[in-house]
């Protein structure tokens, strides 16, 4: 089944927003990217759910949260209340925006507790590495390995990813993992029996949601 979420900017704003200050306050925006990409992951294979729902992307450097990177590089694609939303908590800091600072607290009152928790899963376990080998890791995992192919064909710049392939696990042997002392901590706290409940979760929630549109 292809599972679908709400993408929620308030949540993908907060998301940058809290990385940028667990780094010290001024963030890569790739390595932002990277990090609420695994908390997403995180969440849809514990609760059946990410944490964003944003729609994601397979591109060059890997999984590409589309409207989390519209708001981190203040994309003309955004309504006027996003941006001014945005603005408020997070802002690029030069000509080629490759990084972001935070500019206010974090609101975690936009956030479950769940949310908080994958944030933080990911914060401790990952949040040490530097961009590229954050890149590295995601370029491991199946999710985005279905799409390498096509994204080395001509003219392919991003192919939609499917949320149903976040529940695949990546092979622990494949080198861009050993090379970056990757450890799994997903599969440390969540069992199968965990992450089929959570599939199941996931998939009732996009039929529900399929009746409304």
């Amino acid at each position: 089944m292809d599972l679908r979420f709400q993408v929620s900017y308030e949540k993908a704003t907060q998301a940058l927003n809290f990385m940028a200050t667990k780094d010290g306050g001024r963030i890569s925006k790739l390595k932002a990217i990277k990090l609420i990409f695994l908390a997403d992951r995180y969440h849809l294979r514990k609760y059946g759910r990410p944490v964003v729902g944003d729609q994601y992307f397979a591109m060059e450097h890997g999984p590409v949260p589309s409207v989390t990177k519209d708001l981190a590089d203040k994309s003309r694609y955004l309504s006027d209340r996003e941006k001014e939303y945005a603005e408020r908590f997070i802002e690029t800091d030069d000509d080629k925006r490759l990084t972001l600072s935070s500019v206010e607290d974090v609101d975690q009152d936009v956030f479950s507790d769940s949310d908080i928790e994958a944030l933080n899963f990911v914060w401790k376990g990952y949040g040490s590495l530097e961009q590229w080998a954050l890149k590295n890791i995601t370029h491991a995992y199946p999710e985005w390995q279905v799409h390498q192919a096509e994204l080395g064909a001509e003219g392919c710049q991003r192919t939609e990813m499917e949320y149903a392939d976040f529940f695949r696990d990546p092979d622990p042997q494949d080198p861009r993992l050993s090379t970056v002392g990757y450890r799994d901590f997903f599969s440390e706290v969540i069992d199968e029996e965990q992450k089929e409940s959570a599939r199941e979760i996931a998939e009732e929630e996009t039929r529900i949601c399929s009746l409304w549109r």
